[in-house]
């Protein structure tokens, strides 16, 4: 079986083969070869699950260095979305948010943290409906507000909905500081409390409370 697994299968299936190489080397008690192996597995791929494959075999002590290189990889890797995702398996939030801004995927983010947000995955929704509406903000694109109010609801939803955002900075306090940082931002402003108050009246036709 080995010499087999040793064997070339093609570029088509040789990732296959060295997934299926590490694991038998892991089960003969060749740890340190399996790891190297799927370390290299998961440097070409950058998959969350090659991730975890590679550190469950690493020594506790060895997390840490993991961790930092798995960090420094993504933060160079071409795909933003691959790397965000990877970036927030390893509690890098707040790369992850900066990656996906400076990766400009702003017409595939909405519909990734939709997804997200269907498969309970509440704080990698929220890492992205913030860079939308944080990058809207920054380059003061008024044509965009209406979007930008609809995150900043969709936020105020993920928060009521959800215990904790953790390691992401809590709802309450990111949203204090959008609200120090873009006080003349009137257009927004307003776009945000036409949209608090659509979704009020729809909750209770009698309320007419605005958001300030």
């Amino acid at each position: 079986a080995m010499r087999w697994l040793e064997d070339s299968w093609g570029p088509q299936f040789e990732g296959r083969r060295q997934s299926l190489l590490s694991d038998t080397l892991a089960r003969l008690g060749r740890g340190q070869e399996s790891a190297q192996l799927r370390m290299r597995l998961f440097e070409k791929s950058l998959s969350v699950y090659d991730y975890r494959r590679w550190i469950e075999l690493l020594p506790e002590s060895a997390h840490p260095e993991a961790h930092e290189r798995a960090h420094q990889i993504a933060l160079i890797h071409t795909d933003p979305c691959v790397a965000a995702q990877l970036l927030l398996t390893i509690d890098e939030a707040r790369d992850a948010e900066t990656t996906l801004v400076d990766g400009r995927q702003y017409d595939s983010l909405p519909k990734m943290a939709e997804a997200l947000l269907t498969k309970r995955c509440i704080r990698g929704a929220s890492v992205l409906y913030r860079a939308l509406l944080n990058s809207i903000l920054e380059r003061a694109n008024s044509v965009a507000y209406g979007h930008a109010a609809r995150y900043w609801w969709k936020l105020k939803e993920i928060d009521a909905a959800c215990e904790t955002l953790a390691p992401l900075d809590p709802h309450a306090e990111y949203e204090a500081a959008v609200r120090a940082k873009n006080p003349r931002k009137v257009g927004f402003w307003a776009q945000v409390n036409a949209r608090g108050e659509r979704i009020a009246r729809a909750t209770d036709p009698t309320h007419a409370d605005t958001e300030k």
